[in-house]
């Protein structure tokens, strides 16, 4: 099978159950589910052509995420906060995913990811409706959104910490180039939340703003 006829290959044998559980295809392979709170579930296909294999992905973005759209550059994609393999065991930060080098094995592959979904994919996309279970579920690597997963169910002192950490990372890119120009170019508008969130910076926040154009209010995080 070539990679070109795999995404089709996929909405052909699983694109009924995905519908079945309301969620409508929005690019190759991309799947989404509109949550009533304002998220949504994503289950995603990615294919590896060289090595023939391919992945499911999952996550969850609750509302508290919706924000991020807004933080990222043009054309920046949400990435996978949460999980985000698929696994017949569960929902892993690492997986080994599917062969598709012939249709046999292809089509055991969607046997076995069906059975996944079933088990643990979907029963697991409903527990991060959780805030606790969401605020431990997501990647730590992913700063923002770990501090706003944890602000949201109530964990202050945590996300400040994970706030804390990625202004850290934005004052050593200022103090490594002697400018703050590239992080208000890539990183400008995240700087101003996070500056925020915890209250420092104001004088350079407002230089961002106005360069910006940048008009979004931000709460502090409460310290407690």
């Amino acid at each position: 099978m070539k990679v070109m006829d795999l995404y089709s290959s996929i909405d052909k044998t699983l694109g009924a159950v995905l519908r079945e559980k309301a969620f409508v295809l929005v690019g190759e392979g991309d799947y989404r589910r509109e949550d009533r709170e304002g998220g949504f579930d994503r289950i995603c296909f990615d294919a590896d052509g060289r090595k023939r294999r391919f992945w499911a992905l999952l996550s969850h973005y609750p509302e508290s995420f919706s924000v991020m759209k807004d933080l990222l550059p043009e054309g920046h994609e949400l990435g996978f906060p949460c999980g985000p393999y698929l696994t017949p065991a569960g929902v892993f930060p690492r997986g080994g995913g599917w062969s598709f080098k012939d249709d046999e094995v292809f089509e055991q592959a969607m046997k076995q990811i069906d059975r996944a979904l079933e088990k643990v994919g979907f029963p697991w996309l409903e527990r991060l409706r959780d805030p606790e279970f969401l605020a431990e579920s997501v990647d730590r690597k992913a700063l923002l959104a770990s501090g706003l997963a944890l602000e949201a169910c109530g964990d202050f002192t945590r996300a400040r910490e994970y706030y804390g950490e990625l202004m850290s990372r934005f004052l050593a890119i200022i103090r490594e180039n002697k400018t703050d120009k590239y992080v208000l170019q890539d990183m400008g508008k995240q700087f101003v939340f996070v500056a925020e969130k915890l209250g420092v910076e104001a004088e350079r926040v407002s230089r961002f703003r106005q360069a910006l154009g940048f008009d979004r209010a931000v709460s502090r995080c409460p310290t407690r």
